[in-house]
């Protein structure tokens, strides 16, 4: 077939390629098999044929990680951080950011809450506000599955700014299953939202430096302000190096009215900053204390931001309603522990960005190599990717002074949100790598050999968190159903902890109105017959933590 021939619109408008008799003869003397394709290229690479693929591999991932999320948590919390949350959400939905005290407020103390002058979450207002529709439809797991997908889509497009639809599309896939992206779904925790918006972020700032700066500079702001209402340390690490480039862009005129843009950037940060200073002004009564630090003062003085937290803090060490054991969990931090600690959260990034594929005896991590690629990679010297590496070490940097990791057992650790981005940067090194293979056979075994690989890591840590995350529920679900089988409709749940329970865990679950059907407390002994007055008609029970009982209590 000729090439004008080839060009004509008749041609192209069926797109439909044959080989002809004299190419076959040709073919066939070579030992090969002639390769007949027909199809409609013009339909198949429509743009509305792309969405609509892009639209039906995140539906299908969406739901099967939404079938993942229920059947390792049963969507039921049991982090004391969701519980923290699923109150703060509460609060919200009631119309109020903070709730009266009860009188007996000692039986009701509940981990990350504070119960001293305010009865509210610890916790900024970011997440709750997320999950404040899902919550009031009774499916508050629903928010960070719909995150998840939209996640996705993000994913997606900032790749396909950077780097190209065939990066996109793989950087969405490897994000796609992910045990770090994925476990999320199962906790109400604010690591998910956070990232959404972090992505929604960065999108907006690389379309503002190609077209329409406006409307995207707004809404990267609007990305970054919900972002700093969730995790502010995250945000203002994630948009530290973004902050650099602007500036620099500024300060050299590379952008139009620099004067409009720095005003359009102002905008969002100045919003920001108004509803983070409200907010602590309406929960702890001083606009500069953050709920974080009053949980703090009260409870767990060494949990703050910083080093040599116990000297700083060791005259607020002795007060009457500091938990101790929980206290003494967080370590007196120094710069030498700093980078200890992010050492640690490398690893377990590494670990969890594919999971671990067990040969003979050894574990070989599939995120390792996928970061060595990624560093390989860096040697072509793409801005794009000195951006992406320049953002995930500002996230690393900044919480040095976190002596925190992360919870561990799940893979949260504080670099998560940057995982999108790095599995991005890491597709678009794969996809040049093997492009510059000239058999067309090597490049689908190189391509497919690493997928394999990565799907395999990732099912076997999901498989395995699945049944940690399941036992991590076992409280709850036993209680819902000693509840139900006993027909309780009314009660007080006094719980009585042993010594040595796990610190992750609560089960104190109230509404903020503390007038629910069940009611969960503290147990205090003799003191337990103080809440009588309060809860006339309700009868009551104490739930031993540690040998799973479940007695009636006559008061």
């Amino acid at each position: 077939m000729s090439a004008e021939k080839l060009k004509s619109p008749k041609t192209l408008k069926s797109y439909k390629i044959r080989v002809d008799r004299q190419a076959e003869c040709e073919t066939q003397k070579n030992g090969l098999q002639p390769m007949i394709i027909s199809l409609n290229r013009e339909k198949f690479s429509s743009p509305f044929f792309q969405w609509l693929l892009i639209a039906l591999f995140i539906v299908v991932a969406t739901t099967a990680v939404a079938f993942y999320a229920h059947n390792s948590s049963r969507f039921t919390p049991s982090i004391h951080d969701e519980l923290s949350y699923l109150f703060q959400a509460r609060t919200f939905l009631a119309g109020r950011f903070t709730n009266p005290v009860h009188p007996e407020k000692l039986f009701f103390d509940q981990y990350h809450v504070i119960n001293e002058g305010s009865y509210t979450s610890k916790y900024f207002p970011g997440t709750a506000l997320t999950m404040l529709p899902a919550v009031a439809l009774g499916q508050p797991y629903a928010a960070g599955i719909i995150l998840y997908g939209l996640q996705l889509l993000l994913v997606f497009l900032i790749g396909q700014s950077l780097f190209g639809r065939q990066a996109a599309w793989l950087g969405m896939i490897l994000t796609s299953f992910s045990p770090q992206i994925v476990l999320q779904t199962c906790f109400l925790l604010s690591h998910l939202p956070c990232a959404f918006y972090l992505l929604l972020f960065f999108y907006g700032f690389i379309r503002s430096q190609k077209n329409n700066p406006t409307i995207w500079i707004l809404i990267s702001g609007a990305g970054w302000t919900l972002a700093f209402l969730t995790r502010p340390l995250t945000a203002v690490s994630f948009a530290f190096p973004i902050a650099m480039i602007v500036l620099h862009q500024t300060l050299r005129r590379k952008i139009p009215k620099p004067k409009k843009t720095l005003l359009l950037w102002a905008i969002p940060i100045l919003f920001a900053l108004i509803c983070y200073f409200s907010y602590n002004k309406t929960v702890t009564g001083n606009w500069l204390k953050t709920p974080f630090e009053s949980y703090a003062e009260i409870h767990a003085p060494f949990h703050r931001y910083g080093f040599h937290t116990w000297d700083r803090y060791a005259d607020q060490a002795e007060g009457p309603r500091v938990d101790q054991r929980f206290n003494q969990m967080y370590h007196n931090h120094t710069l030498t522990s700093g980078f200890w600690f992010a050492g640690i959260r490398l690893a377990f990034f590494i670990k969890f960005l594919f999971g671990e594929i067990r040969f003979f005896s050894y574990n070989i991590y599939m995120g390792f190599f996928a970061l060595a690629l990624w560093f390989w990679g860096l040697l072509r010297r793409d801005p794009n990717h000195f951006l992406i590496l320049g953002i995930w070490l500002s996230v690393q940097l900044f919480h040095i002074p976190h002596w925190y990791p992360g919870i561990l057992s799940f893979g949260s650790n504080y670099l998560y949100e940057t995982t999108g981005l790095v599995l991005l940067a890491v597709s678009d090194v794969l996809i040049r790598k093997i492009s510059s293979f000239k058999i067309t056979r090597w490049k689908m075994i190189l391509g497919s050999t690493f997928l394999i690989l990565c799907l395999a890591g990732s099912y076997s840590s999901l498989k395995y968190r699945n049944e940690v995350i399941l036992l991590s529920k076992t409280p709850f679900f036993w209680i819902h159903q000693e509840i139900n089988k006993r027909n309780i409709e009314k009660a007080v749940i006094f719980v009585r902890y042993p010594p040595d329970h796990d610190l992750n865990t609560d089960v104190i679950d109230n509404t903020p109105s503390l007038n629910a059907w069940i009611i969960y407390a503290r147990d205090r002994g003799k003191e337990n017959l103080k809440l009588k007055k309060y809860y006339p008609g309700y009868v009551f029970y104490l739930w031993d933590y540690a040998e799973a009982t479940l007695t009636p209590l006559k008061i």
